[in-house]
């Protein structure tokens, strides 16, 4: 239990620098330097704690966090050592869930929104429930319409909005706000017929 909760924190604090200056945050980043290596050191559990992530993956993914956040002259190949793993598997546990929203939005922070945009479509599918679907399909339109497929940001924010037919109000914005886009792609070209996203 101690490393998920070492893992959850480290995520969070890692989080936390962007935007930030760094000289503004040295004790976090002591404590994310600390925790990556606690994470990259301990063995490996017997037991796996439901909803937490392998803690040797939690440690590549807050390390790479970590260093684009600071800018580090290396961060791309940190980055890009996470994108290597495989998004699915026993040694990632929960972190498949979120690994390819995590990863993608890295790769966005680098300038990288074709990277990004791959990384968030490598996400897991047909396993286990699919916690944050709506999440990466949003990214996943987002990032399509970036990089102009907008066929892809059509067929993901077509299936956002059926995630989201009845948003909380808390979401709503959002939900409008990607139905607004949305709506004005399809009066634009209609869209082409896709493949189902499980046989891509």
């Amino acid at each position: 239990m101690w490393l998920a909760d070492v893992c959850v924190l480290g995520q969070w604090r890692a989080a936390r620098l962007a935007g930030t200056q760094p000289t503004a945050l040295g004790s976090d980043v002591t404590a994310i330097q600390r925790a990556v290596a606690a994470l990259r050191d301990a063995p490996v559990p017997r037991i796996p704690v439901p909803v937490s992530a392998g803690p040797r993956v939690c440690a590549a993914l807050v390390d790479a966090t970590l260093a684009v956040a600071l800018r580090a002259p290396d961060a791309r190949t940190r980055v890009e050592r996470v994108d290597a793993l495989p998004f699915a598997g026993p040694a990632l546990d929960d972190a498949s869930t979120y690994i390819a929203v995590a990863v993608a939005r890295l790769f966005e922070r680098l300038g990288d929104p074709r990277r990004a945009l791959a990384a968030v479509r490598r996400r897991s599918y047909l396993k286990g429930w699919p916690r944050y679907l709506s999440t990466t399909t949003r990214e996943e339109g987002r990032l399509a319409l970036v990089m102009g497929d907008t066929a892809g940001a059509r067929a993901a924010f077509d299936w956002y909005l059926t995630f989201r037919a009845d948003p909380e109000e808390a979401v709503r914005p959002v939900v409008d706000a990607v139905r607004a886009m949305a709506s004005g792609m399809r009066a634009t070209r209609p869209a082409p017929r896709m493949a189902p996203r499980d046989e891509e």
